[in-house]
């Protein structure tokens, strides 16, 4: 094989490898873009909720274990600083009253229902120490994918706002109202990457944290795959939600 074919492989070879990379790096989002054009708004609404469902039950199965996601309102209260972290956790594992909804608070209709309810469970002294803090570390898990969902939440109220403002004042053709899309998008989307990165490392942290302390423990932890399952799943149905809303 001569010099100039060698050279022509190792270019294919190199293309194959940084195409991998990629599609392994970006994976979720290639999938969310997929399931934007697979499912309509609602049926990603319905799939979030089933996805929270199918974790909680699972979640429920284990007697030891005791802790639920943040409901949308808790979310709301943890993101705007009306609770903290710990009293967040302290709400998720029933250590804490949940907190309550003024009764004459306007209603709104959520984007998605709300996370289903974990089995209630009363105090036991002698409960396990490792069960616990497995239950915290979920909880934790729990609020930092919830203080994510909801920076995505925010920056995509912000982009839609802009693209609307920009719409009513200028007479925009259609090609423009495209461009000006693109451009939104474009201008936000390392924000965007860098927050999911900082995301997912605190999550991986939090599930090597709960793996180490189910084996410390002499527990199953198959527990750790099926969190990291659901964590990706959200995401990925979460970016579909807007990847929709952005093709509306």
């Amino acid at each position: 094989m001569n010099k100039r074919r060698w050279i022509l492989l190792f270019i294919i070879l190199l293309i194959v490898i940084l195409l991998g990379s990629f599609v392994v790096k970006h994976r979720n989002t290639l999938e969310a873009l997929v399931d934007s054009f697979r499912y309509s708004q609602d049926e990603v609404i319905e799939k979030l909720n089933e996805n929270k469902n199918d974790l909680q039950q699972y979640i429920d199965e284990n007697e030891n274990i005791t802790v639920r996601d943040l409901t949308q309102e808790e979310a709301k209260q943890l993101n705007n600083g009306e609770i903290t972290e710990e009293e967040a956790v302290g709400i998720l594992t029933g250590k804490k009253p949940e907190t309550q909804v003024p009764t004459d608070a306007p209603a709104s209709k959520p984007k998605e229902p709300d996370a289903p309810a974990s089995k209630p469970k009363e105090p036991d002294a002698s409960e396990n120490i490792a069960d616990v803090a497995i239950s915290e570390a979920i909880a934790k898990l729990y609020i930092q994918k919830s203080k994510y969902l909801g920076k995505l939440d925010d920056i995509e109220a912000k982009v839609r706002q802009e693209y609307v403002n920009l719409v009513k004042s200028n007479n925009l053709s259609v090609e423009e109202k495209k461009a000006a899309k693109q451009q939104f998008l474009n201008s936000n989307l390392s924000m965007v990457a860098a927050w999911e990165n900082e995301c997912d490392s605190v999550v991986n942290g939090i599930l090597e944290e709960i793996k180490t302390a189910l084996k410390d423990s002499n527990q199953d932890d198959s527990i750790v795959k099926k969190l990291k399952e659901a964590y990706l799943n959200e995401k990925r149905l979460k970016k579909s939600y807007f990847i929709n809303r952005y093709m509306d």
